[in-house]
């Protein structure tokens, strides 16, 4: 189910230490979700045995922004320096502009460049709609499964 826009009150906000098992088991599931079709079950099994979403955590839990609603995390975006990373809506909620502010608030605050793998079309829809621009392709390794990237900019 989509939700209207209508339907609830979203707050956006930094994120608190006391955030961070929920917020790992929010990029969690949203990793998941992204890669399991697209790399090898070894990697997905690497990515949970090794905590991935926890070890994104222990070093950026500082400069996550979250939108929160009825205190459940809906959507998360993170910001260190220039670069923005782990901008991921919940299923259920995309579509009512979740994902447009946080990714607002993470240029507004220096976001200038971002990873997105080549096969999320839809991603790469949503950063080009706002103005988002591809600069080169490369490679990246998703615990083991090589994933081609595109390095996206906006200034």
């Amino acid at each position: 189910m989509i939700y209207d826009s209508m339907d609830f009150d979203c707050v956006f906000r930094s994120a608190a230490p006391s955030d961070y098992e929920q917020l790992r088991r929010f990029l969690e599931a949203g990793w998941i979700e992204l890669y399991t079709a697209r790399i090898s079950k070894r990697s997905v099994e690497r990515f949970i045995r090794e905590d991935g979403a926890g070890q994104h955590l222990d070093l950026h839990m500082a400069t996550f922004e979250l939108a929160v609603i009825d205190g459940s995390i809906v959507g998360s975006v993170n910001r260190c320096d220039d670069c923005i990373t782990a901008l991921f809506v919940e299923k259920r909620y995309r579509g009512n502009g979740i994902g447009s502010c946080l990714l607002h608030n993470a240029e507004i605050a220096g976001g200038r460049y971002l990873d997105v793998p080549m096969f999320n079309a839809r991603a790469i829809s949503f950063y080009e709609r706002r103005g988002w621009s591809k600069l080169c392709a490369s490679e990246e390794d998703a615990f083991g499964t090589r994933v081609g990237s595109f390095t996206m900019g906006k200034w």
